[in-house]
């Protein structure tokens, strides 16, 4: 018997029109503008839904009964059934129009008013750990039009996936959409505490298109070794550091030429020497000359 999947996954919308999008992104929240009202009294008994009703006839006495229940609904969904852990989808939007994108993040605090915001749809918002600021929405993942929507089991072990993977990429590994169909531009420089060099997911994606999941050097699937689990899960190598590519102006990837998958250990491998990348076929040469290695078999030759 399959065990019950342990992980909440909701989807929040970023304001109307989505214009809280990139407030939300750079602040590290989700935000709830149907709590504008609220006051740190009312959030401290938010779990009273008498109270809570009442609350709501004051502030929005143009409002039905109906239309108040669905906006009691969002405010209870928000602030009292999501938990600190549960995933969370935020999708993406592009002209007022929701795009094929999603922002991909983790809930790490609980609900809050911040009543310095300019904004008063801004006000109430909970803090996210965003792990991606723009992925391709998954397959099987509902867009859904509700402003705060419950995931069901299926897309909560979709969105689970996809946080996980964005979760297990090393900084070398993460990346974001492509504004192209066919150029990849790389070495889109950030400051962080230090530079921090952002990969094009797009350029990814075509690399492994083309050559698979199996580590180039050693062979190994991920999904042959841990299930469905191990699904789709692949490091991807630049033959040229992007350490180099930066000072490169106009530099466009070739993700079939510059890019080739490899699994973490043989990636790590590749870039053990500070003073020189190994190519491919080195670390390959080498594995080949361990005395007693463990053979495995390498699909990609």
């Amino acid at each position: 018997m399959t065990e019950p999947l342990d992980i909440t996954a909701w989807q929040v919308h970023g304001g109307r029109d989505g214009r809280l999008e990139h407030h939300n992104l750079n602040n590290g929240v989700i935000t709830l503008g149907w709590g504008f009202w609220l006051t740190e009294e009312d959030l401290a008994r938010i779990d009273d839904r008498r109270a809570l009703n009442e609350r709501l006839r004051q502030v929005l006495p143009d409002k039905n009964a109906k239309s108040r229940g669905q906006i009691r609904g969002l405010i209870e969904r928000f602030c009292v059934e999501m938990k600190v852990g549960d995933l969370i989808a935020l999708p993406l939007r592009q002209s007022g129009k929701v795009t094929n994108s999603i922002a991909v993040g983790r809930v790490v605090g609980s609900a809050e008013i911040d009543m310095s915001q300019d904004d008063d749809n801004a006000r109430l918002h909970r803090a996210v750990d965003w792990v991606t600021r723009s992925v391709a929405r998954p397959a099987g993942l509902p867009k859904g039009r509700p402003t705060v929507q419950k995931f069901k089991r299926d897309a909560v072990q979709v969105l689970t996936r996809t946080y996980l993977e964005m979760s297990f990429l090393s900084g070398d590994e993460a990346g974001v959409l492509p504004q192209g169909n066919l150029e990849y531009p790389e070495g889109a420089k950030t400051r962080v505490e230090v530079n921090r060099y952002e990969r094009n997911r797009g350029a990814r994606e075509a690399c492994i298109r083309e050559h698979g999941v199996a580590c180039k050097v050693c062979g190994l699937v991920f999904e042959k070794r841990y299930g469905q689990l191990g699904h789709g899960y692949i490091h991807v190598h630049h033959t040229t550091p992007l350490s180099e590519i930066n000072y490169l102006d106009n530099y466009v990837i070739d993700p079939i030429t510059n890019l080739v998958p490899v699994c973490p250990n043989c990636h790590a491998m590749l870039h053990r020497d500070p003073g020189k990348t190994l190519t491919v076929e080195e670390l390959r040469r080498i594995i080949n000359e361990v005395p007693g290695r463990n053979d495995c078999t390498y699909e990609g030759r």
